[in-house]
Parts: C-alpha cells; sequence; structure tokens
C-alpha cells in the first residue's frame, strides 16, 4: 500500500508536472511545484489501498477528460 510521503516527488500521470509533499495528514496532502505554486488536494485510496489525490481546479477547468492528467499516485513517487 502506497502512501504519499513529505518530501517525496510525485508526477501526474501525463508526466507534465513534478510535485513535492511539503505536508500531510490522514485526509490531506500539500504541494509544492518548483518552489511557485503550493495548494493542497484530498487523499483517495484506490482498490488496492494505495493513495492518490486528483486536482480539482484543473479537472473544472480542463473538463473531466483530462482527470488522469490531473491525478498523482503515491505509487509513483521518488
Amino acid at each position: 500500500m502506497a502512501k504519499f510521503e513529505v518530501g517525496k516527488t510525485y508526477w501526474a500521470m501525463d508526466d507534465c508536472f513534478e510535485v513535492t509533499v511539503t505536508k500531510r495528514t490522514d485526509k490531506t496532502v500539500w504541494f509544492d511545484r518548483e518552489g511557485e505554486v503550493q495548494w493542497f488536494m484530498r487523499i483517495k485510496h484506490d482498490k488496492d489501498g494505495n493513495e492518490y489525490a486528483v486536482d480539482s481546479k484543473t479537472v473544472k477547468a480542463w473538463g473531466k477528460k483530462y482527470l488522469d492528467d490531473a491525478t498523482y499516485q503515491a505509487k509513483y513517487g521518488r
């Protein structure tokens, strides 16, 4: 079961954005992108118990067809 960890880097599914976790609770994760943009997302769990987060602002702006592009999964961190 993969979890978001403070200090680790993650990519959106489209590999477009690299973000680093700066803070987390059981339900929320805070991200920083290149020291310029900071925001938070709610943590969700897939069927295997792995954590993921969806950038809802991106989905609202671009539409649901870009849902994968705005999804960060803990199992793809480094």
